[in-house]
């Protein structure tokens, strides 16, 4: 996992000792900040129709960041297309909205049932940034 191994390695910790939502949180930062790394670094490469200014601007969202690695046209162009597994693509997007697992009040029985999504979360969120990193890589 690269220069994630040890954060993820603190996260998994956190988890462990119950901080389990927090956790979940943290690892989807993580995802996001290696879809940007993997974006940046297909934008040197000349593989996406973005520029660095629009990642760092933050005029394109984690969203539309997925959606432009998945892509074989952005902005009306040709690009290589990054993520052309289309299972990795959706869970990806699906991991993505786990950050938003508890903004509202839940009732009891909607919480056990929160709670039953945290570990599925984090087996998803560690193969999801394993499966970043790879592509990251694999970039020529």
């Amino acid at each position: 996992m690269g220069k994630y191994a040890n954060k993820v390695d603190e996260i998994i910790q956190d988890y462990n000792f119950g901080s389990c939502l927090e956790s979940v949180k943290k690892l989807t930062e993580e995802a996001e900040d290696a879809t940007v790394v993997l974006v940046l670094k297909a934008i040197k490469k000349g593989k996406l129709n973005l520029t660095a200014q629009e990642v760092n601007d933050n005029d394109i969202d984690w969203a539309g960041m997925i959606n432009c690695l998945a892509a074989r046209v952005w902005k009306q162009s040709p690009q290589t297309q990054i993520i052309s597994d289309k299972k990795f693509r959706n869970s990806l997007d699906n991991f993505r909205d786990k950050r938003n697992l508890s903004h509202h009040r839940k009732t009891a029985k909607q919480l056990r049932d929160l709670e039953q999504q945290y570990p599925e979360a984090m087996h998803q969120g560690i193969r999801v940034l394993r499966e970043l990193v790879k592509l990251k890589n694999q970039l020529k």
